[in-house]
C-alpha cells in the first residue's frame, strides 16, 4: 500500500483531491485503479480511506464487490461535530449518519445538481428558513461547506419533520428527500404497514433513498452497540394519523 501510495498516478489523485479538483482526481484515480484486480482495488479503497477520502473508498469497494467490510464502508468522520448536532436536535446519532452517508458520501464540498450543498446535502434557501426559525446565524452559502455549520442546520431541519410527521423515520426520510407536502399526499387513508407503504411511494428516487438509510442507519447502530437491532419503532403502520409515536431508542 506504502508503494502504491507513492506512485505518480495516486500522488497525482490525491493532491488534486486535496485541492477540490474532484473531476481530476476522479479521473486520476480511475487510471491509476485501471485493471486491478479485487485484492489490489480493495487495497486501493483502504488507501482512499486513510487519507480522509471516504467517497472513493466506498466507490472503489463497490468496484471490487466487497460489501461486508463495514469499518471501510461506515467510518465516521466529524464524529464530534455530528454527535453535538445530533444532541442539540435530539435525534439517534445513527439517524443523521445514515442521512449524511446516503446525501454526500462524507464529502463536505458535495454540491449537487438541485444546489444542495455539504454533508447532509441542505439546500441554502431552506438552511436560512431553518436558522430563522431556530434562531441561529443566518449562513451563507459557502458556510453550508463548513461540517459544523451543516450538520446543525440540518439535524434541526431533521427535527422539524420529526415534530411533523410523529416521529415515523420513514416519514422523516421521505421529507428530507422529497419534501413534507409530498410526503403529506402519500398518507394512505387507512393503515398500512411501513414495508408496504415504502414498496409504493411513487417516486423511485424517494423509494431508494428511505430504503438505502434505514439500512445504513441500522449498520450505524449496529456498530456502536455491536448488538442486533430492534427497527419495531421504525414498523409503525403508516396513516394520515400522525400522533407522536413513543421513542425506542
Amino acid at each position: 500500500r506504502e508503494q502504491m501510495a507513492a506512485s505518480p498516478a495516486f500522488v497525482r489523485a490525491r493532491e488534486a483531491w486535496l485541492i477540490d479538483q474532484a473531476a481530476w482526481a476522479r479521473s486520476e484515480w480511475n487510471d491509476a485503479t485501471a485493471g486491478f484486480d479485487t485484492a489490489r482495488l480493495l487495497d486501493a479503497a483502504r488507501l482512499a480511506s486513510s487519507w480522509g477520502w471516504h467517497l472513493m473508498a466506498v466507490a472503489t469497494s463497490t468496484r471490487a464487490e466487497v460489501f461486508d467490510d463495514f469499518a471501510l464502508l461506515y467510518p465516521r468522520p466529524y464524529q464530534a461535530e455530528l454527535a453535538a448536532a445530533a444532541r442539540r436536535a435530539d435525534l439517534p446519532a445513527e439517524w443523521v449518519w445514515g442521512v449524511l452517508r446516503q446525501e454526500s458520501l462524507y464529502d463536505p464540498k458535495a454540491r449537487s445538481g438541485a444546489n444542495a450543498l455539504g454533508l447532509l446535502q441542505i439546500l441554502p434557501a431552506t438552511a436560512r428558513a431553518v436558522a430563522r426559525r431556530n434562531g441561529f446565524e443566518t449562513p451563507s452559502d459557502a458556510s453550508l461547506y463548513d461540517p459544523q455549520t451543516n450538520l446543525k442546520l440540518g439535524t434541526a431541519y431533521l427535527r422539524e419533520q420529526v415534530e411533523t410527521f410523529g416521529g415515523r423515520f420513514v416519514l422523516v426520510l421521505g421529507a428530507y428527500n422529497a419534501g413534507p407536502n409530498a410526503v403529506r399526499r402519500w398518507l394512505p387513508a387507512e393503515p398500512l404497514e411501513t414495508d408496504v407503504w415504502i414498496e409504493n411511494v411513487p417516486f423511485n428516487e424517494t423509494r431508494t433513498y428511505i430504503q438505502r438509510i434505514v439500512w445504513h442507519s441500522t449498520v450505524f447502530a449496529w456498530e456502536a452497540s455491536r448488538k442486533p437491532q430492534r427497527i419495531t419503532a421504525w414498523l409503525v403502520p403508516i396513516s394520515a394519523d400522525l400522533t407522536q409515536i413513543a421513542s425506542d431508542r
